[in-house]
């Protein structure tokens, strides 16, 4: 439908407005991590409910690392809590009273990395019935290192997560690693892959496939633990939503093609859905040359994570043979934005 100039003027302004991805207002953001530790490191939490619930221990109640790792403890409830190292071995190393001595002390987190290997126990003064037994093995036991995620990383529903890291050790290397992934602070379990493969050079990658019910987990930090043999072990934490982070929908621009369909001319994109549900689409593709502009329009249900072929046209007027250059851009059928304008790309009829 070929329009004059004021009313195109009119019309791009209120599709650009439309069109302003609105999907990351009211996201959840990423909860601050506070501690930056680049070797390995062992997360211990206080539960919520610690401090009233005499039930309720650290999580969990007992660990083994390997000498240098680093033990982060999270308190995650609200009451007064504080570490007490009450054992250690002989030159064992840590503070008198070293964490945080308030109920400010809440999500916050304190780490202590151990060199001497032994028996640590840990209580808290507060509440007697919290306490921890953490064994240390010789550092020949080596060590885990992250490659993928970073630290905090960002991943949203229908994306695969890759973890892949190195393992340094003695000879000879573990023949393989086990995998755990949980939301921070909890003992639920999201995934747990056993008998991840390591290279002969230490190396170990393991992709944790989208759709695997990770649609309904809630949005929020997540740990990762890899345990390999000799109870080597580090941690790494990402951030996860449940809805896309940014823009929801994206284009194949580059392939998209001029051509028919049944009796109609236009043009065929391949569209994705970044949305964790199915979503009903009206794609627009804005076809400009010189001072002509036709606006093409289709629809296609999308599942969630998936693409799909749409095919847009003019139902008013053919497009006329020329070269054209064409931008796409969609919204729900609810008319909640869905994508930005795309970069142009050049079509000829």
């Amino acid at each position: 439908m070929k329009v004059d100039q004021v009313f195109v003027a009119a019309f791009l302004v209120l599709l650009v407005i439309i069109l302003i991805p609105t999907s990351a207002v009211g996201l959840p953001q990423p909860a601050p991590l506070t501690t930056t530790i680049s070797g390995p490191l062992y997360y211990i939490f206080i539960p919520a409910g610690a401090g009233t619930n005499t039930g309720v221990n650290f999580l969990p109640a007992s660990v083994t690392v390997a000498a240098g790792t680093a033990i982060v403890f999270v308190n995650n409830d609200t009451g007064i809590h504080d570490i007490w190292f009450e054992t250690a071995p002989s030159g064992g190393n840590f503070p008198s009273n070293p964490s945080p001595n308030s109920n400010t002390w809440v999500g916050n987190e304190f780490n202590v990395t151990f060199t001497v290997p032994g028996t640590y126990t840990v209580g808290d003064l507060y509440h007697t019935w919290l306490y921890e037994k953490i064994t240390v093995l010789p550092s020949f036991s080596g060590s885990i290192t992250f490659t993928s995620p970073s630290p905090g990383a960002f991943f949203s529903g229908i994306q695969d997560y890759t973890i892949s890291g190195q393992i340094s050790s003695a000879p000879p290397l573990p023949d393989n690693v086990s995998i755990v992934v949980q939301p921070f602070g909890s003992s639920q379990v999201i995934d747990d892959a056993r008998n991840v493969t390591v290279t002969a050079s230490g190396n170990f990658s393991y992709v944790m496939v989208a759709g695997l019910g990770n649609s309904s987990w809630p949005s929020g930090p997540y740990l990762i633990t890899v345990t390999g043999a000799n109870h080597i072990s580090s941690s790494t934490t990402f951030e996860y939503t449940s809805v896309c982070q940014s823009i929801c929908i994206s284009f194949a621009s580059a392939s998209a093609t001029w051509g028919p369909s049944g009796a109609a001319e236009g043009v065929f994109v391949l569209v994705t859905n970044g949305w964790v549900q199915s979503e009903q689409l009206t794609i627009y593709a804005t076809m400009k040359s010189g001072t002509s502009i036709y606006v093409l329009v289709g629809g296609e249900a999308i599942p969630a994570g998936q693409n799909g072929t749409v095919f847009l046209q003019d139902f008013l007027i053919a497009v006329p043979v020329g070269t054209y250059t064409v931008t796409f851009s969609a919204i729900t059928i609810a008319n909640q934005a869905a994508s930005a304008p795309t970069t142009p790309v050049t079509l000829t009829t």
